[in-house]
């Protein structure tokens, strides 16, 4: 097993979701992808980030967006 799927499942669950909150600060997001563990390949990973962000409602969205810089700003 190699690949994002294997780091993510190798993580302990506070590393994980601090490494998924990087990838998407919806909180409800996280969750979802936290509850899925283990994804064992990158497809299912995919697959499952897919899923979990159809799931979510607008105010997720909203804060998923929130976190993110705007576009045109640098760090």
């Amino acid at each position: 097993m190699t690949g994002i799927a294997a780091y993510l499942d190798a993580l302990s669950e506070p590393d994980a979701r601090a490494a998924l909150l990087r990838c998407c600060a919806s909180s409800d997001w996280v969750n979802r992808m936290i509850q899925t563990r283990p994804f064992l390949h990158d497809t299912r990973l995919f697959a499952a980030a897919d899923r979990a962000w159809n799931a979510l409602k607008p105010a997720d969205w909203l804060e998923a967006f929130a976190a993110h810089p705007r576009i045109g700003d640098r760090p």
